[in-house]
């Protein structure tokens, strides 16, 4: 009777070790899913604001104005963030010190922005391609539009 008794014990035990095995890997990914929906919630809640340098934070027009370089600008020009925030902080400077009445609707104004920018950019010393640049300096004047009016 003892060995029978052992011999359902030994077959029932690998059986429910694997049990407990799946149990806490999935207990392991659902730790890791609930991590990432935290961190998550965290990113919106702080309007994606975590992961820009701090200088750039109450800053609305250059905060779109680094987006804007983050995204268009190739990753190895892009890898020093404290460097793409005050160039972003720069062109900021510089679109307000060119913000004339009504330039929305003065290409000469939308120029002359472009044309300071432009500037901007390449006193950075950055490598940048010119369909690469001339896209880059739409995007400023579309954001500079929004933040901007005048």
């Amino acid at each position: 009777l003892s060995y029978l008794l052992r011999q359902i014990i030994d077959e029932y035990r690998p059986a429910r070790m694997k049990a407990a095995a799946d149990f806490l890997e999935r207990e392991k990914a659902d730790a890791e899913y609930l991590q990432r929906v935290k961190d998550l919630k965290s990113e919106v809640l702080s309007h994606g604001l975590e992961s820009v340098p701090s200088s750039l934070r109450e800053h609305s027009s250059s905060l779109a104005f680094y987006h804007t370089l983050m995204s268009e600008l190739p990753e190895r020009l892009t890898d020093n963030k404290d460097a793409m925030a005050e160039l972003a902080l720069q062109i900021d400077d510089t679109v307000k010190n060119h913000v004339v009445v009504d330039w929305q609707n003065r290409p000469d104004a939308q120029n002359d922005i472009k044309n300071a920018v432009e500037d901007a950019l390449f006193e950075s010393g950055l490598d940048i391609e010119l369909d690469t640049l001339d896209c880059i300096l739409d995007l400023i004047l579309q954001a500079a539009r929004h933040h901007h009016a005048k």
